[in-house]
C-alpha cells in the first residue's frame, strides 16, 4: 500500500471513529420557566439562560409557543451582554398582529462574554380558559463570536402545565 493511500485510510478511520480529534462542545441555551405549573390567567416568566462554551458577543432567536394557550406580555434584556460594564444593544421585533419575533442582542464595540447569564426574560400570560401542557421553544437560535461567526448551539426547550383553578382557589385569590 502506498504512503498516500495509507494516509487517506488513517484519516478516514480517524474521521469515522473520532479517535484523537478534539471536538468542541456547543454553547448551551436553556429555557427556565419561573414555575413548572401555572394557573390559567396568570403571568409567568421564562428565562433564556446561556452557558457560553466560547467567547460570544451576539445572539438571535425567534420565540415559539401555542398562542391559543398563552401570549407574550413582554421580552426584556437579561445581563448576559451587560457583564463587565459592556455596552449592549437589545431589540424585540413585533409583527403586524402584535406577536414577538426577531429577538436580538449584542455587545456594542469590541468585547465578549464567557460567563453564564440570562440573555432575555420572556413574560407570558396563560389563557384564562386554558388547561394542559404547553411547550415554549426557540427557533433559529444563532449565537456569534466577536468576529461575527456563528458558533454551535444546543437548545433545551421548556414546557409548563397550565391548570384551571378550583372554585376554592379562585375565591381565595379574590379575598387576597
Amino acid at each position: 500500500m502506498s504512503l498516500k493511500r495509507s494516509i487517506i485510510v488513517c484519516v478516514l478511520l480517524l474521521t469515522l471513529f473520532g479517535i484523537g480529534i478534539p471536538v468542541a462542545s456547543a454553547t448551551d441555551v436553556i429555557l427556565k420557566p419561573s414555575s413548572p405549573t401555572v394557573c390559567a390567567g396568570d403571568a409567568f416568566t421564562v428565562e433564556v439562560f446561556v452557558y457560553p462554551n466560547a467567547e460570544i458577543s451576539g445572539m438571535y432567536f425567534e420565540p415559539r409557543f401555542d398562542d391559543s394557550k398563552m401570549h407574550i406580555e413582554d421580552v426584556s434584556e437579561g445581563t448576559l451582554f451587560q457583564q463587565w460594564e459592556e455596552r449592549s444593544f437589545f431589540t424585540v421585533g413585533l409583527t403586524e398582529t402584535g406577536s414577538i419575533k426577531n429577538v436580538y442582542g449584542c455587545i456594542l464595540g469590541e468585547g465578549d462574554v464567557t460567563t453564564p447569564a440570562v440573555f432575555a426574560t420572556i413574560t407570558l400570560v396563560a389563557g384564562p380558559k386554558t388547561n394542559g401542557i404547553s411547550h415554549i421553544y426557540l427557533e433559529d437560535v444563532i449565537i456569534s463570536d466577536p468576529k461575527g461567526h456563528a458558533i454551535d448551539v444546543t437548545v433545551t426547550q421548556a414546557s409548563v402545565k397550565i391548570y384551571k383553578p378550583s372554585i376554592w382557589e379562585r375565591m381565595s385569590r379574590l379575598l387576597k
